[in-house]
């Protein structure tokens, strides 16, 4: 779950932020290497984002525990990256905070991009 504090969004400007990031989500929907969005709601203090659990963890997790990964595990979680990149880039859809600590692995340590707080629709 993504708890989103409605005071510091106010504070910092990022009310845009937060519709593109849930409109992202569900536009996204189809794609097995992007965290699914369950559902949100909101109290008066945040708001919530409840989305697909990944049971193993973030790629970062994996990278500080497991060293080195085997170059056939890179291999296999670059290429599944790129494929979660095409597909958000054929939807105009533009990422822009990809790092190890915002890809998630299934309980099967398939990828799932998540935190799109950053992601954009590009027109051109």
């Amino acid at each position: 779950m993504k708890v989103l504090e409605k005071s510091r969004i106010l504070k910092y400007g990022k009310i845009q932020a937060v519709y593109w990031e849930r409109d992202i989500l569900e536009l996204v929907c189809e794609c097995n290497t992007i965290v699914q969005l369950e559902c949100t709601f909101q109290d008066d203090d945040n708001l919530y984002f409840l989305m697909e659990y990944a049971s193993k963890g973030s790629l970062s997790r994996l990278i500080k525990s497991v060293k080195p990964l085997p170059y056939e595990t890179c291999r296999f979680f670059i290429a599944e990256i790129v494929l979660a990149l095409e597909y958000l880039h054929e939807l105009n859809i533009c990422h822009r905070d990809i790092k190890p600590e915002n890809i998630l692995l299934d309980e099967d340590f398939h990828i799932k991009i998540c935190d799109f707080g950053e992601a954009k629709v590009v027109k051109n």
